[in-house]
């Protein structure tokens, strides 16, 4: 058999070194923007995600002007390894809150995503978050030497190969190896095929070849098998993983909601809460019927604690007198605090002298009690009440609260530290 001349060959092998580095480096290219492009696709579904249920999360703070609870919530998702900045601006397009991770590398590239914040039918702001995609360039940086590397061993095997196949020039063991690849990708998960070797010339050492390379496959192909099992194994936690958080950022948005109906000072319910139910009960008591009541109540002289001992002591009392009126009333009843110093009840199926009693032990509590103030001082408080009753003569909410203020009125003019009630008009 005569021999190809080296020349020939060194060519020929140069040939095949350059159309291989060319062909598997374009696919590498094209392999690597396709993971470049899946991961930011990924990125940017799961960024949308997040941004959507954040402006769900703050839709009923910044409705309730929460702006306490709207930085809380901000320096929470701030505090994500991930996140560089969150902004939260009103309608009118001012920042009502921005917090900044300061850990992390603002030089770094990042994707920034936008949602308006709704509540109900209407636009109440816009929530920004600009997220640092440091991880994705090193996950693509990592792929990209990944592919080198694929792409040298790859280049170097079949170079190798194809070097010795065509140098040869041998059909009878081409065929066969031919014959036996058609049989490997007709049934790629079969058992691993080894052809015989016969005498000891170049043609044994093609098979010998051909026998290692299929070896190789095969165990490449077995080994990819296990990373394959070892990466669903990792999406699936990945996707139990992501349902955790999921369900963390549904109860976010449920804590958010509460908070929105609820007095930060005293754990009552706010004014939005009452004002909200009051409609509700108002409207069941006119159709049905049923007695319904309605208490207000300050407190005495508030202002002179304030001045006198300080908003710290004052927020102290509020607070007490919370958990008065928590113990006093009933889990049908509904309390709120109104604002300042002032607080209101609504009692359902409850007519003006039951509300009279309640407003009465509630008074006497708050006599009896010793109100512990910063720097250990203990101070008494008094309030006044006034208790209004549904009747005919009241046609809608703001009669009711009319009558309830006439009353409460009444008990600041007689001095105070008293209840007093109203039924058709007249002080009972």
């Amino acid at each position: 058999m005569k021999k190809i001349p080296f020349g020939l060959r060194a060519k020929l092998m140069l040939v095949v070194v350059i159309g291989l580095l060319v062909g598997v480096s374009t696919l590498g290219f094209f392999k690597l923007e396709q993971d470049r492009q899946s991961i930011y696709r990924e990125a940017n579904g799961s960024g949308q995600e997040r941004i959507a249920l954040i402006a769900k999360a703050l839709s009923n703070l910044l409705a309730g002007y929460d702006y306490t609870n709207m930085e809380s919530l901000a320096s929470s998702i701030v505090a994500a390894p991930d996140v560089l900045i969150l902004r939260i601006t009103n309608r009118n397009g001012k920042v009502a809150v921005e917090r900044t991770n300061k850990n992390l590398d603002r030089d770094g590239r990042s994707m920034s995503f936008a949602a308006p914040v709704v509540f109900g039918n209407e636009v109440l702001g816009n929530v920004e978050m600009l997220v640092s995609t440091n991880k994705l360039e090193a996950a693509i940086h990592d792929s990209f030497q990944g592919i080198l590397l694929w792409i040298g061993w790859v280049i170097l095997f079949l170079g190798v190969l194809i070097y010795f196949a065509v140098s040869l020039v041998i059909l009878t063991p081409i065929a066969k190896i031919r014959n036996m690849m058609q049989d490997i990708v007709a049934n790629p998960d079969g058992e691993l095929q080894i052809m015989k070797v016969s005498g000891n010339d170049e043609l044994a050492d093609l098979v010998n070849i051909f026998n290692k390379v299929q070896t190789s496959l095969y165990m490449h192909q077995q080994k990819l098998k296990a990373q394959v099992q070892i990466a669903d194994e990792n999406l699936t936690r990945a996707n139990l993983e992501l349902t955790f958080r999921s369900k963390e950022l549904e109860q976010m948005v449920a804590l958010s909601q509460q908070l929105a109906t609820t007095d930060s000072l005293t754990g009552l319910h706010n004014r939005r809460f009452l004002d909200e139910n009051l409609s509700t009960v108002f409207a069941q008591a006119r159709r049905h019927a049923d007695s319904l009541c309605l208490i207000l109540l300050d407190v005495d002289f508030f202002k002179q604690i304030n001045d006198k001992y300080g908003h710290a002591s004052g927020d102290v009392v509020l607070r007490t007198l919370g958990n008065l009126i928590r113990w006093s009333t009933r889990d049908s009843d509904i309390s709120a605090r109104m604002g300042g110093d002032e607080f209101a009840f609504i009692l359902p199926r409850t007519s003006v002298h039951q509300g009279m009693v309640l407003a009465k032990n509630l008074l006497e509590k708050t006599r009896q009690h010793a109100f512990v103030i910063p720097g250990e001082k203990i101070i008494q408080i008094t309030l006044s009440f006034g208790v209004a009753e549904l009747t005919e003569d009241i046609p809608s909410l703001e009669a009711l609260y009319g009558a309830a203020d006439k009353a409460l009125y009444a008990s600041k003019h007689m001095g105070r530290n008293q209840v007093t009630g109203i039924y058709n008009n007249e002080f009972v």
